[in-house]
């Protein structure tokens, strides 16, 4: 019964990117263009393609069939475990995600980890040295980091960094050394709201009786700080670095198309261009599952951060 919260939230999630993987099939069935004309075009080139050939490769990948009949047949092969075949590259479309979806994770992980230090750092500093210079500069860093597109700041990097330095790689692949400026890009960009939860956390527990009663008892800044301040700001740092790290998995495709990166977001938005339905659809579906299991992670560090929190989710029945 105590997992039953937890269970609830997952059967919602996944119904949801089912409904969403519905809705999305729809949207690409309707939108302008023939999958296998793009297709074709794009592998014999704009000298034209015959109406014949376009007919015969659209039945050879199944795209005659109704929408109804198209969208079952994926269902049923997507409850086997086979989420297709994509058009483009003739590989499974699960493969094909999991073989880019660690530089994706990379990027992610380390874009969060530094917005998480970025955030919680200079929002426990604007915090304590408030109405201060330093206050007065870390809120202006927030409203630029909030203000600044993230693809602005990517070609900025990119120009400077690496086409006049030469500090990093341009288009050539180098594993963590490539992941470096996004990430910097994506962790600036993702920090501002860190900063003002953190800050306006802080403040709001200054003046509770509990700061009151523990400096009162001989503590100092550090140990009410840490011991106990900081306890009860995690919880909304603990949402905001979830839903960073979700944006961050499935939302960085311009990121990733302007460093010329080979993760799921670059994959996604070249599918997106020649409508490869299977790879669209598996890209929506497998990520509801990934915001699935990492929502589930931080409800259970909900619990393990809170009691309330846990007393407050196993008292409803």
């Amino acid at each position: 019964m105590k997992a039953l919260p937890v269970i609830k939230k997952t059967a919602v999630a996944i119904l949801t990117a089912l409904f969403v993987s519905f809705l999305t099939y729809g949207l690409l069935y309707i939108s302008p263009g023939d999958p296998a004309e793009l297709l074709l075009t794009e592998k014999m080139g704009s000298m034209g393609v015959q109406k014949e050939v376009v007919q015969r490769y659209a039945e050879q990948l199944g795209l005659n069939k109704g929408f109804l009949a198209m969208y079952k047949d994926w269902f049923v092969d997507m409850l086997h475990g086979d989420l297709g075949t994509s058009y483009k590259t003739g590989n499974p479309v699960l493969s094909d995600f999991l073989s880019r979806l660690g530089c994706s994770a990379q990027l992610a992980l380390l874009s969060t980890s530094i917005s998480l230090v970025l955030g919680v750092g200079l929002g426990l500093l604007s915090a304590r040295k408030r109405n201060g210079v330093i206050d007065r500069v870390t809120r202006f860093f927030s409203a630029i980091s909030l203000s600044v597109p993230s693809f602005w700041l990517a070609i900025l990097f990119l120009w400077v960094f690496a086409m006049k330095l030469g500090w990093f790689p341009i288009a050539d692949y180098q594993g963590i050394k490539s992941l470096i400026l996004p990430a910097v890009v994506m962790g600036v960009t993702g920090c501002a709201s860190l900063i003002r939860v953190t800050r306006s956390g802080v403040l709001d527990n200054l003046s509770e009786g509990y700061v009151v009663t523990a400096r009162a008892r001989g503590l100092n800044d550090r140990q009410v700080f840490v011991g106990h301040i900081l306890k009860n700001v995690l919880l909304p740092v603990v949402t905001m670095v979830t839903s960073n790290l979700i944006a961050h998995v499935g939302g960085s495709v311009i990121i990733e198309n302007i460093f010329s990166l080979p993760g799921v977001g670059n994959f996604l938005l070249r599918a997106l261009r020649s409508k490869d339905f299977p790879v669209i659809l598996g890209f929506v579906f497998l990520m509801g599952m990934i915001v699935v299991v990492l929502t589930t992670i931080a409800d259970l560090l909900y619990l393990a951060i809170d009691p309330r929190v846990r007393q407050g989710m196993y008292e409803k029945k």
